[in-house]
């Protein structure tokens, strides 16, 4: 049976070091160029492929050569994706409207509770003051665009 660790092998550094092997395979290393895709079918070790010119760090990589984005494109790009995560987020909370959710207190109020719902809506309850980490029952009365309200049932 094949072992690729010699038996010389330096046991208080861990696995597989041997004495001098280290400056070697260094060696090896600093002087092979490798693909992404080391033996991978139709990837030669040190092949030019696309995927080899996708990943490495050369100014040859494609990567390289494109343009940067321009920072008021990335600015309107950032909005729209707030804007549609926030439009779903209301839809989501407004299909619960009317419904019973079971949830947990998360910070207890005066007149209430901030309440996590088991789907992960976040509710400000009105009704009596739970305990902190309490389970209650909640009911959805309002999905507003920012929050919702509900009432601990």
């Amino acid at each position: 049976m094949f072992s690729p660790i010699p038996p010389s092998r330096d046991r208080s550094r861990g696995p597989g070091y041997a004495r001098g092997s280290g400056s070697a395979v260094l060696g090896r290393a600093l002087n092979t160029r490798t693909s992404a895709a080391a033996g991978a079918p139709g990837f030669a070790w040190g092949s030019d492929s696309a995927l080899d010119q996708a990943f490495n760090t050369w100014s040859s990589a494609p990567a390289e050569r494109r343009l940067a984005v321009d920072s008021s494109i990335k600015a309107r790009r950032a909005a729209r994706l707030r804007a549609i995560g926030s439009r779903k987020d209301h839809e989501f909370r407004t299909r619960f409207q009317g419904r019973e959710l079971d949830g947990i207190v998360i910070q207890p109020a005066a007149a209430g509770a901030e309440i996590l719902t088991s789907n992960g809506i976040a509710v400000t309850g009105a009704g009596c003051a739970p305990a902190r980490g309490e389970a209650v029952r909640v009911r959805i009365i309002e999905a507003g665009d920012r929050r919702t309200r509900g009432e601990i049932i």
